[in-house]
């Protein structure tokens, strides 16, 4: 039993992928200069690749395989259910005030209920988005509103 040489890859990643795609097929394939090449990565390009060798009698079975296109099996899981009024009012507002990572932590999708389900619906939490705003507007507006007179007039 003979290894011939069946592909090159450019990464070594690339290589074991098709390496286990073969060997899940049952097709015995040996990747070579793998740990060389994981050091010294840039030579490894510049020496044409990573070598994918397989026995001689799989030649003709791992070209078919490597040529194929991989087969896509639809997913089962449900479409995601679009978010209440309340939960997008919330966000928008969160994500106005606070960044966008905020409104994303309103919705909480999938891991629990959100601000809006909380009693009093929407209006709480916006009435807190629109305070802790405002207190930062103010914040940064004194910030520069002083820098600035600072600037103009020096102590």
């Amino acid at each position: 039993m003979a290894l011939v040489e069946a592909a090159r890859f450019h990464s070594l990643s690339e290589a074991q992928v098709a390496a286990s795609v073969l060997r899940s097929a049952g097709i015995v394939a040996a990747i070579a200069d793998a740990h060389y090449g994981s050091v010294f990565w840039i030579e490894q390009r510049a020496l044409g690749g990573y070598r994918l060798s397989v026995a001689d009698r799989d030649l003709a079975d791992t070209i078919e395989i490597l040529g194929s296109p991989p087969p896509v099996e639809p997913l089962d899981e449900p479409a995601p259910e679009p978010l209440p009024t309340a939960n997008r009012a919330v966000a928008v507002g969160l994500a106005l005030t606070l960044g966008p990572v905020a409104g994303w932590l309103a919705t909480r999708r999938g891991v629990g209920a959100s601000l809006s389900d909380r009693p009093g619906g929407g209006f709480w939490p916006m009435l807190m988005v629109a305070g802790v705003g405002g207190a930062a507007a103010l914040a940064v507006w004194l910030v520069f509103r002083i820098g600035a007179e600072l600037l103009t007039n020096p102590p």
